[in-house]
């Protein structure tokens, strides 16, 4: 009954998990199907319409240029009836003024004729009327009649729709002619321009989509005729175009023609008034369509096929380390109840056990906060917390915290004890009593308490409010308690407060000084370190500091300017002024703390973001320990050199960065001069040339060589935009000997010569200022009024 149960729990799993892939997935396989369908169809419209809005573009632009080319060949002097009367030798010579405007790869030929003459002048060749019309262009529809007329009247454009041509060369092409009389909108025009373009040159140039082989591409004139077409499909349909005619906006639709389902789409011109049409079977549209829905769907199965062995492998991996976890769980902590055997319910059976196990290590973890309390405080004798807000940040949660701005330290000293356990007892009483006075929060005082490394003493720091009497009577009252509740003598040395919390250590040394002093003031006192400093100890202190205090802001002054040598011998020149001074134990204490604390802060100013100089330099704790001041001394010139060479080391990585820098700025400045070479740069920088060559190559990946030849090819380009300097004058000033290196390297550089570079540059500027503008005058579209 146990197994079956687990796997009942196994295979209801693995149906969910089926279930959370089925759903969605049929889900995607169906909608995706759909929305795929949709934007396909969607996207073979767009492209459908973008083509047909790109002929209308092209074609709308080409007749443009015809009527722009025309109305230039009535403006050319060269090309009036006068000019061209001069006679056919003058006439052959004026033919290339037409080639350069046949530059068009969409016109077939561009053909003038003086109206009442019989020739047509061309751009290859003159052409006698009546032989241009048999011979050379043997229009199907135009008779030689009908074209003479056609070209000898009217004084409007006149387009005729494709038809096929024969030419001289026995090949048939379609051709679309417009003719264009010459003053262009004059009313009485002197000549016609006729421009033969092939049908296939204004619709073929486009890459059609694979579809259009089963369907065309027609273009009409605002008369509704045809008058080009990518192909003959449909256009024996001329009632079912007319009836697609008439609807004038642009757009796609489905329509039938002989039961087959066709995809019509419209884009009619703002300019000319005429209609591009594309006419698709809708099947050959849908069959890519229906082949990417098929493939999304059968993408669908495979996925929904793959993720259920997925699912099924998955299951089976991630089965097998919760079957293993109950049984460990069951060889652990026994066989589970007979009403429990669902896996879910063993493994919760662990949890709560753990739980349970979790909160008795938390209890002995919150037993023992008093050792992390400790360090902290320990911490803070040693100089590592500068301001109440550091401190106050990481004793938090432990409940370390200042509110008051005077800090201070008292060591309180027990001695009589007659065992251990009466020691053990009177650390209790302690520890009690500061606690009490945590717990109290006193409006005015703030005490927290650990045992010192003698085990016979308690360091306790204190943050008030600055009440002398307070602080007076709050001493007492400990001293009291302390010496009823322990039967024993109790003296408490207090150093003198501080408002910086930085200097607590300083408190600290003031108070182990003061309570050594009940050998001669006795036990059971409360000895301030204020107090007991002599008058002759104060009178050296004083004679001392204005000397000590010089001394200090030298040091201050050797260690920012980094010489090293001379923070030395400041060091070893306060530690002779600490021992001629005749000063006490505790007053060389306290300057030695005030040397040891000049040097931290002046190196936290020199490098705020890099400074751990706390592990180099001795804390207040050590401080206690030094025997000679000697000692002292040279421990802090040892710890002084070391952090100048780590700094040192620093500064080297921040030099090898300006060092490019200033190989950069200096080749800017004397790339012109020929002279200029790698050992010239080596002399300013005082450096080898194989070294400097060697670095700027690590550096930028490249020679010096080849960063000054772009330099100096840069400023040439430049350079000759200017047709004023020439090309020896651009040599000189960029720093060549002789003109034939300069144009070599140039011409390797860039792939032109620097008199073909200057070319291109005045082309390009003349074609930017020079663009053809259409003519001031109206130009009439074919069929405008």
């Amino acid at each position: 009954m146990r197994k079956l149960k687990k796997l009942s729990l196994y295979y209801k799993f693995l149906g969910s998990y089926l279930l959370i892939l089925i759903i969605p997935s049929l889900f995607l396989g169906i909608s995706g199907y759909k929305d795929i369908v949709s934007i396909m169809e969607h996207e073979v419209t767009r492209n459908n319409e973008d083509i047909l809005a790109q002929i209308q573009q092209s074609i709308d632009t080409r007749l443009i240029e015809l009527n722009r080319i025309a109305a230039e060949v009535s403006a050319n002097p060269d090309l009036t009836p006068y000019a061209l009367k001069q006679g056919f030798y003058h006439t052959m010579q004026i033919k290339p003024l037409l080639r350069y405007r046949v530059a068009n790869e969409f016109l077939k030929e561009v053909l003038l004729h003086i109206r009442g003459g019989d020739y047509f002048i061309s751009s290859e060749s003159t052409y006698h009327i009546p032989l241009f019309i048999r011979d050379v262009y043997q229009f199907e529809h135009w008779s030689p009649e009908q074209f003479q007329a056609d070209i000898n009247s009217g004084n409007k454009p006149v387009l005729r729709p494709a038809e096929n041509v024969r030419m001289a060369n026995a090949n048939q092409e379609r051709i679309i002619t417009y003719m264009v009389p010459i003053p262009v909108n004059s009313r009485d025009p002197y000549g016609t321009v006729l421009f033969l373009v092939k049908e296939s040159s204004l619709l073929g140039y486009l890459k059609y989509d694979q579809t259009l082989k089963n369907g065309n591409t027609l273009v009409f004139d605002e008369q509704q005729r045809v008058i080009a077409s990518a192909n003959d499909k449909y256009l024996d349909r001329a009632d079912v175009l007319q009836s697609f005619l008439t609807a004038k906006d642009s757009g796609t639709d489905t329509v039938e023609l002989d039961r087959t389902p066709l995809l019509v789409s419209r884009s009619v011109s703002e300019l000319t008034g005429w209609t591009y049409m594309t006419l698709l079977p809708a099947e050959d549209v849908h069959q890519p369509i229906n082949a990417v829905g098929r493939r999304w769907l059968a993408y669908s199965i495979i996925i929904l096929i793959v993720g259920g062995l997925a699912v099924f492998l998955g299951m089976v991996l991630n089965y097998n380390p919760i079957r293993r976890l109950v049984r460990l769980a069951e060889s652990r902590w026994g066989q589970p109840d007979e009403r429990r055997m669902n896996e879910l319910d063993v493994i919760s059976s662990v949890l709560d056990h753990m739980s349970r196990h979790n909160s008795e290590l938390d209890q002995k973890v919150r037993q023992n906060r008093f050792a992390v309390r400790d360090h902290l405080l320990s911490n803070l004798l040693k100089g590592q917390f500068d301001t109440a807000e550091d401190f106050n940040g990481a004793g938090g949660e432990v409940g370390l915290t200042f509110r008051y701005p005077y800090f201070g330290v008292l060591v309180v000293d027990a001695s009589g004890f007659g065992d251990e356990p009466a020691r053990n007892a009177w650390n209790q009483e302690l520890q009690e009593l500061l606690r009490e006075l945590e717990q109290a929060d006193l409006s005015n005082l703030q005490a927290y308490g650990k045992e010192s490394v003698e085990k016979r003493q308690w360091i306790v720091v204190f943050a008030y409010d600055g009440d002398p009497a307070t602080l007076a009577e709050w001493l007492d009252a400990i001293r009291h308690r302390l010496h009823d509740r322990g039967q024993t003598t109790v003296t408490i040395g207090v150093g003198n407060p501080y408002t910086e919390l930085a200097q607590i250590g300083k408190s600290y040394i003031e108070a182990s000084t003061a309570v050594d002093f009940k050998l001669i003031r006795g036990n059971n006192q409360t000895i301030y370190f204020g107090e007991v400093m002599g008058a002759g100890a104060s009178a050296a202190t004083a004679a001392t500091m204005p000397q000590l205090a010089d001394e200090l802001e030298r040091l201050k002054h050797f260690v920012q300017y980094g010489n090293i040598e001379k923070v030395n011998q400041a060091i070893r020149h306060i530690a002779d002024i600490i021992k001629r001074s005749g000063t006490t134990l505790v007053v060389a204490r306290c300057l030695c703390y005030d040397v040891i604390n000049t040097l931290l802060r002046t190196l936290q100013e020199m490098d705020p973001d890099g400074w751990r100089s706390e592990s180099l330099f001795p804390n207040v704790v050590s401080l206690l320990q030094f025997e000679t001041v000697e000692q002292l001394s040279e421990t802090l010139a040892d710890a002084s050199s070391q952090w100048f060479e780590l700094m040192q080391r620093q500064d080297q990585r921040k030099q090898a960065d300006s060092l490019l820098d200033t190989m950069l700025v200096y080749i800017g400045h004397h790339y012109q001069e020929p002279t200029f070479s790698v050992q010239n740069l080596a002399d300013y920088l005082s450096m080898s040339p194989s070294y400097v060559s060697r670095y700027f190559k690590e550096r930028t990946g490249r020679t010096l060589t080849d960063h000054l030849h772009e330099i100096r090819i840069g400023q040439a380009k430049r350079m000759l935009e200017s047709n004023d300097i020439s090309v020896k004058d651009i040599v000189q000033s960029i720093g060549y000997y002789d003109a034939s290196s300069f144009i070599r390297k140039f011409k390797k550089e860039v792939g032109l010569t620097p008199g073909e570079y200057r070319k291109l540059l005045e082309q390009q500027q003349q074609q930017q200022q020079q663009q053809p503008q259409l003519s001031q005058q109206t130009l009439h579209m074919p069929g405008q009024k």
